[in-house]
Formats: structure tokens, sequence, C-alpha cells
């Protein structure tokens, strides 16, 4: 074997010893590597003997790093940051995308265009391998073998280290006629006596709302009465749209549906936190073509969405929400039981001067 074949062995094999280090098993390394799990093992063992030290000290539990493997460690992640930044460079020079890109973006996303923004994507790069996921739940992109995560949240400082990409407003809505039928409800306190369509959270309960008064004022309104959940927005937004009750939805997606007349806003004086598109990046990864690509066509989505609401009937209430959102300062963030496992929404994150909104008696809302 020549010298830069066995210098690409030991890179290949520094990878798996930092995937089995950051994954915290040979399992986990073997499934972000797709490789077997003894292969995992025979090539950790290899970089044992090469370096005549061993790296990981293996019990029947648990694996637990020595003084060299702590000190390979660190300097394996750099290495091997170098190296793809290296190979990043010389293929954006060469302007083609090689190597396997793993992603998993939100359902909601599907209904963006991002889908056949990706094909195209993998069309115009004949090198690229492309493994797209769909979830609305927090991944973890080590133990999952991903090299990004694409997400919502109206909570970004939970999320430190992440990049936010752009942020778009959100607003209920209901269909018409489903507001002929039960009413036009004014006030938030009127919601309780509604129909609601929610996200439901990994625990299995409802999500509340935070909702923002023009003035600046919020309260919450608790899960109450008859709802439909699910932890999928895709099947959020279609209930929402055909007249299972009062949803949240982005701008963007009721204005498309409001120019068809299928959807209309609920409570327009009041706004959520807008809705952020974030992305989760293996750090080593974050320089890289491929992920550069991956941010750009979130970019490009989000114009999309906005566009949506700018060449609609909506343009007018959009630029509103926009406005308000500029000028409002810089949420609390405190967490709370149901937010952080909220599908793609945790709009249950309530400032200090917020206030839970008390139930209405139905006469109080106006009916059609």
């Amino acid at each position: 074997m020549t010298s830069q074949g066995r210098m690409i062995d030991r890179l290949e094999d520094l990878d798996v010893f930092v995937h089995v280090v950051e994954g915290g098993s040979l399992t986990s390394a073997g499934v972000s590597l797709r490789m077997s799990t003894p292969l995992v093992s025979r090539r950790l063992a290899a970089l044992e003997r090469s370096l005549g030290v061993r790296l990981i000290d293996r019990t029947s539990r648990m694996l637990v790093l020595t003084d060299h493997g702590r000190e390979l460690y660190a300097r394996a992640v750099s290495l091997l940051a170098q190296a793809r930044e290296a190979e990043a460079a010389l293929q954006a020079q060469a302007g083609e995308l090689r190597g396997t890109l793993r992603i998993s973006v939100p359902t909601a996303a599907a209904e963006s265009g991002i889908v056949a923004d990706f094909i195209a994507l993998f069309h115009k790069h004949s090198a690229l391998t492309l493994e797209l996921h769909l979830s609305d739940r927090p991944v973890d992109i080590v133990a999952s073998g991903l090299d990004a995560a694409l997400y919502l949240t109206d909570a970004p400082d939970r999320h430190p280290g992440d990049v936010i990409i752009g942020k778009h407003p959100t607003s209920l809505c209901a269909a018409p006629g489903y507001l002929r039928r039960a009413g036009v409800p004014n006030e938030p306190s009127e919601l309780s006596a509604h129909r609601t369509v929610r996200a439901v959270s990994r625990r299995g309960t409802a999500t509340s709302w935070t909702l923002i008064h023009a003035d600046g004022h919020e309260c919450v309104v608790e899960p109450a009465g008859q709802m439909f959940l699910s932890d999928d927005l895709r099947v959020l937004y279609s209930a929402t749209a055909n007249g299972a009750g009062i949803g949240r939805m982005p701008v963007g997606y009721i204005a498309r549906a409001a120019s068809a007349g299928k959807l209309e806003v609920v409570l327009p004086q009041w706004r959520f936190r807008p809705i952020m598109i974030a992305a989760s990046l293996r750090q080593r990864n974050a320089s890289s073509g491929k992920i550069a690509a991956l941010i750009e066509l979130a970019r490009l989505t989000l114009e999309r969405i906005d566009a949506l609401a700018s060449a609609s009937p909506l343009d007018a209430f959009f630029r509103e929400q926009v406005d308000l959102v500029a000028r409002a300062p810089a949420a609390s963030v405190r967490p709370s039981a149901t937010a952080a496992n909220s599908p793609g929404e945790s709009q249950d994150v309530a400032g200090p001067a917020t206030k839970d909104c008390r139930t209405a008696p139905r006469s109080a809302r106006t009916r059609r």
C-alpha cells in the first residue's frame, strides 16, 4: 500500500474513532457511518495497534476514554475538520458537490417546494447522494448519523450554536365553513368554546398558545374543549383547512389558502412569536459546500413562503405582522412543561407579562 493510501486509511480510522466517542457506543458509530458494529470494532482496534496505545477502555456497559484517547480526540476533530474544509474548498472551486448529504427537514417543508429544490440539486450534481428525512421532532444529528437538521422554533435561545436562517409570522386561522357554524371569536378567552387544532408534545399533551396583542400584552390560551391533535405539521394544516377547528399556521400558507377562499385569519389583532427556521449542524461539517447549499435552499424556501403572503389579499396583514415582530422587544424565554417537545412550535413559552385567558360565554362570540 502506498503512503497516500495509508494516510487515507488513517483518516478513515480517526473518523471512526471520533464517531465512537461522540455516539457513545460502537453500535451508534456504526449507524452513523453505515458500518456493521464488528467492522467499527476492527477499525478502532487497528487504530490502537498502529498508534501503540489504548484509546478507549471498554466495559460491559460503557466506553471510557483513556488519557491518550482524550488527547487524540481533540486533535482528530481538528484534523478531520481541516480535511473536510480542504475537500469542500476544492469541490467549490470545481462547482461540484460530492459525497452523501444526510438531512432532516420539517414535514411542512414538503408543502413549500423544498423537495423539488433538493431534486434539482440532485440532478445538478452527479456525484452527490441525498438522504432526506422528514421530522417535526428535535433530532439528535450525531446519533441519527445526519449532517444537518432543519427545524422550526419560536424559542431560538433554547438552541445555542445553531444557525438561524430566517423567520416568518404565524397566525390563527380557520375554514370559512367552520366559522359560519361556530361563530367568530373576538377575544382569546373565547377560544375555549371552539374546537382547536393543536400540536401534541412528545409526552402526549396538547400545546398551549401564547398570543401577543398589538399593544404588547400577552395571554396564554390553554388546551380546552374538543381538540384535533397531531405531531405532524402537514396533518395540522390540512385539518385546519378542512374545517376541524381553529389552528395556527404560517401567514404565507394562510394567504395561499385564503386566495382560494379556503381559510380566514382569526383574531387578526393578536399574533404569535414568529416561527424561525434554523439548522442544527455537525460542527465539523458546518463549512462544507453541501451544507452551504442546504442553507441556501432553506433561505429560498422561506422567501417563497414570504412571497405567497405578499402576492395575496393578506399582503397588508403580513407586512403589519412583520413590522410588529421587528419592533417587538426580545422575548424572555422560560421553559415550560410542553414547549420542549412541541413539533416545530414552542408557542407556550410565556414572558413575564403573560396572563391566562379566562373562558368567555358562548354568547360573547360573533356568529355569522
